[in-house]
């Protein structure tokens, strides 16, 4: 992941290269979609991407496995890079908050539906 504040000299070129936004959508780079995932505007954002990971991953893995996580993970960037295109073409989107929310969204999902008394986070076994 990068971050554009970390290399100056490097953030134009890969701002410009990596964020999804309605001009490149315009011109057919729709690669985008999956790219802007890897650029964030600070070390915070990158911070508080990776804390949700950290600590909803392993959640998540544990009640689903390590294949549908990454389904989810790659869906919601996907799905959140498309409603920022539909719904705010005016402004630039990165990082991958768009996934980690399709992570917490499915894991409030499960623990709602599936409320049989159990514990609601189970530590995988080996």
């Amino acid at each position: 992941m990068f971050s554009s504040f970390a290399y100056p000299e490097l953030s134009s070129v890969l701002v410009e290269s990596l964020r999804l936004d309605q001009a490149a959508l315009d011109d057919g780079a729709y690669w985008k979609f999956a790219s802007y995932a890897l650029l964030h505007f600070s070390w915070i954002h990158i911070a508080l991407n990776l804390i949700g990971l950290f600590f909803f991953g392993p959640i998540f893995e544990s009640w689903h496995g390590r294949k549908n996580f990454l389904v989810v993970l790659i869906g919601g960037i996907l799905v959140g890079g498309l409603l920022h295109s539909l719904l705010d073409s005016e402004t630039a989107a990165v990082g991958a908050s768009g996934g980690i929310l399709a992570i917490l969204a499915c894991l409030a999902a499960h623990s709602i539906l599936s409320r049989d008394g159990s514990r609601w986070y189970t530590v995988p076994r080996a």
